[in-house]
């Protein structure tokens, strides 16, 4: 017995120098990181006027560069619009064609013809259909999208790639309005309109985004709604319809089947970037363009969510023509961001405390916050560490994110967007 409690006693003292060790040796390793982290930070001070310091040369030279730039992040700030905004003003006459953003089509398609109409086109567009789109619902955004808005009806300026949003569609039974001069079709349509009219008061008093009539309308709805027109005459109308009943069911089969869900919108962000794309080469043989998407869509490889997202896409193509494309995360450790919706309870979502490294977890930022300036922001090169840095500990998701970004902007305290 006293042989048994000696092996015992000799076995864990094994087991607790070898774990002594490995702790020892993932501390020492993490330190490694950190400290290749903060050797590839550089200042950066940002303004929708221009962007400044040492970082501002490092992403200007990189963006200059590039057919593509990605700005990936976490919605509801207004730094990152903002960060957007100043560089392609720092760009001159490097800057970009095309801003791409994550909405609708359709919704982009009003969004810039709003803009051109008049100064304050967007905000009264936004007044008139509250939320009919995310993002360009606040300020930050909405003057990122100006500061791209040509005007040319030819050649679009705004592409929007995503799925019509879920309370677009008061928004797209306006548009069907405005593509009809036939009051039996007007009569129609009034009929989907009190609908929808309908299930936002309910959905806005019962704080129930249940109501929500995009998601409630059935395929034979949508196939009532299409036989108010003639698909050889109304192609627009048509097109506008098929859209609202495709991302209907891309969000109705987030319930259902989260993977097939995201595997269509990421299908649908391809082949409506190449539609926005092929048409631009009308004009351009190689058309630039800057994306600001969330943080998962506009990363190179394979997203969180399993896909080869927009993000590789570009990634890709640029490629594919001989050139590059560069990938930007912002992220902000702490401040506020705006999570308001209409449905909320109240307005205290609008300015909500921001926890980065809960937030983004699934991404494994903890070790670049480590970085995190007292003030203005730093530029970390990740692509330098791709090619001869440290690793975190296996298993760390961080490092699958020094492949999927070239680069993140950390913020020292991000700043709610603003609502219209």
């Amino acid at each position: 017995m006293k042989s048994l409690l000696m092996l015992l006693g000799a076995t864990l003292a094994i087991v607790l120098g070898s774990y002594d060790v490995r702790a020892q040796t993932t501390e020492a390793t993490e330190k490694t990181f950190v400290d290749a982290v903060k050797a590839r930070a550089m200042p950066l001070r940002i303004a929708s006027a221009g962007l400044s310091g040492s970082g501002a040369e490092f992403l200007l030279t990189q963006a200059a560069a590039s057919q593509f730039v990605l700005i990936g992040e976490d919605h509801g700030f207004a730094d990152t619009p903002q960060f957007a905004q100043g560089l392609q003003a720092s760009l001159g006459d490097k800057r970009f064609d095309h801003l791409v953003l994550e909405i609708g089509y359709y919704a982009a398609r009003r969004v810039e013809a709003a803009q051109c109409e008049r100064k304050d086109g967007l905000a009264r567009l936004n007044q008139a259909f509250p939320f009919f789109s995310p993002f360009v619902n606040f300020s930050e955004d909405g003057a990122l999208a100006a500061s791209f808005a040509a005007c040319d009806p030819t050649a679009p300026s705004l592409w929007g790639i995503d799925q019509e949003f879920l309370l677009s569609s008061q928004l797209h039974l306006d548009r069907l309005q405005q593509l009809t001069t036939s009051e039996p079709q007007r009569k129609q349509l009034s009929v989907f309109r009190r609908e929808a009219d309908a299930a936002w008061n309910e959905m806005v008093t019962k704080h129930d985004p249940g109501s929500i009539v995009l998601v409630n309308w059935s395929a034979e709805d949508f196939a009532r709604l299409r036989g108010i027109f003639d698909p050889s005459r109304d192609q627009e109308a048509v097109a506008l319809i098929d859209a609202m009943a495709a991302s209907a069911e891309i969000y109705r089969s987030q319930n259902t089947g989260a993977y097939a869900s995201n595997r269509a919108r990421s299908v649908m962000m391809k082949s409506l970037f190449m539609r926005n794309y092929q048409a631009a080469q009308a004009k351009q043989p190689r058309p630039r363009a800057l994306f600001k998407l969330g943080a998962y869509h506009a990363a190179r490889g394979l997203t969180p969510t399993q896909q080869f997202d927009i993000g590789n896409l570009a990634s890709e193509l640029a490629e594919s023509n001989g050139g590059r494309s560069f990938h930007v995360l912002v992220l902000m450790n702490g401040g506020e961001v705006n999570r308001h919706f209409p449905f909320s309870k109240d307005s205290t979502d609008e300015r909500t405390a921001y926890d980065a490294k809960e937030e983004l977890k699934t991404l494994g930022i903890e070790a670049l916050l480590a970085v995190a300036p007292v003030d203005d922001a730093v530029v970390i090169d990740l692509a330098s560490l791709r090619a001869d840095g440290p690793r975190m500990p296996a298993g760390n998701p961080i490092n699958r994110l020094i492949y999927n970004y070239d680069a993140v902007v950390l913020v020292s305290k991000g700043h709610a967007a603003s609502s219209y």
